[in-house]
C-alpha cells in the first residue's frame, strides 16, 4: 500500500489512533450522563459498557506494543470516568508510539 509505503509503522498508527480519537469524540460529545445507562435491548452492551471496553482495548495495545501483552477488562465506572479513561488511554499510547521504541508485537 502507498501509505505504508511512504509512513512508517508508528506513523500509520498514530494516525490510526487520531482517526480513531476524532470520530469517538464526534460520537460522545455532548452526552449526557444518562446516556450511559441507554438500553437497546436484546442483549446489547450499555455504552459506558462499550466505551470501558474501549479503554481496556486502549490498555490491551499498548501493552502489545510494549511487548508484554496483557488483557484485563475492568468493570465500568461513571459515563466521564470511562470517556477520560479512553481518551487517556489513547493519549498514552500515542506517546509510547512518538517515542519510536520499537514495537513489542509486530504492526
Amino acid at each position: 500500500m502507498l501509505a505504508l509505503d511512504v509512513m512508517s509503522q508508528h506513523d500509520h498508527l498514530r494516525h490510526t489512533l487520531a482517526t480513531l480519537a476524532y470520530r469517538a469524540a464526534k460520537a460522545m460529545a455532548g452526552a449526557p450522563e444518562s446516556f450511559a445507562d441507554f438500553d437497546a435491548g436484546k442483549g446489547a452492551r450499555r455504552p459506558v459498557a462499550i466505551v470501558a471496553h474501549m479503554g481496556d482495548l486502549m490498555a490491551w495495545a499498548l501493552s502489545q506494543a510494549r511487548g508484554h501483552e496483557r488483557w484485563a477488562a475492568s468493570p465500568p465506572g461513571t459515563w466521564d470516568e470511562e470517556v477520560s479513561s479512553f481518551f487517556s488511554g489513547m493519549a498514552t499510547l500515542d506517546a509510547f508510539l512518538a517515542d519510536g521504541d520499537s514495537l513489542g508485537q509486530p504492526e
